[in-house]
């Protein structure tokens, strides 16, 4: 029963962090965008089969994106076990592996 909490609790903490670093993120990748993107168009696609963008722009937009994502979930992971060992005090549980 304390393992199940124990990921519970996991769960909550990386929860309870994803959300805003997601939310920096959007806005972080969106500020990127108009920041190298074209200067004609201020806000980015909403998706790769947007037909007013490019391929150029769509490539752009996923690889940016991706790069978020990527970063964004790399903070929550390692943001959360460093709070998990500060309040319990030992080593988060173990990442469940993807078969």
């Amino acid at each position: 029963m304390a393992k199940a909490r124990s990921i519970v609790g996991w769960k909550i903490l990386t929860y309870a962090i994803s959300i805003p670093a997601g939310i920096a993120t959007r806005r972080a990748v969106a500020r990127l965008w108009t920041s190298i993107g074209p200067a004609d168009r201020g806000k980015p696609p909403r998706s790769p089969s947007d037909p007013n963008a490019t391929l150029r722009e769509a490539v752009i937009w996923t690889t940016i994106s991706a790069a978020g994502v990527a970063v964004a979930e790399n903070v929550t992971t390692r943001g959360a076990a460093v709070i998990w060992r500060n309040l319990i005090g030992g080593e988060p549980p173990p990442a469940r592996t993807r078969d």
